[in-house]
């Protein structure tokens, strides 16, 4: 018989991989070595309503993705932001490290 998953353990499942994804694109960013334009990918893989504010992805001095933006408000907003805001889901943060992957130094 089959059990299904209850909701802390399915919580605890997004959180890990939100952290995996996390650490995933700060590899690559750091494998890169320098701020990455979001004019350098075939696509921005954020939500609608944020991707035209979206400048460059970098890491701080902490090794934390870091994005450059021209919101009105805010010139820099890190990665965890985003997604706490739900303005990149699962499957585009899967996407951004894809093209990230693509990036040469």
């Amino acid at each position: 018989m089959e059990t299904t998953k209850g909701i802390e353990e399915l919580r605890e499942q997004l959180s890990e991989f939100e952290q995996d994804i996390t650490e995933s694109i700060s590899a690559e960013l750091e494998r890169i070595g320098r701020p990455v334009k979001m004019d350098e990918f075939n696509y921005v893989p954020f939500n609608d309503e944020v991707q035209d504010y979206i400048e460059a992805i970098r890491l701080d001095e902490d090794k934390s993705p870091v994005l450059d933006t021209s919101f009105s408000d805010v010139e820099k907003k890190y990665f965890s932001s985003f997604i706490s805001d739900n303005e990149i889901d699962h499957w585009n943060m899967i996407g951004l490290l894809e093209v990230l992957k693509q990036i040469n130094q």
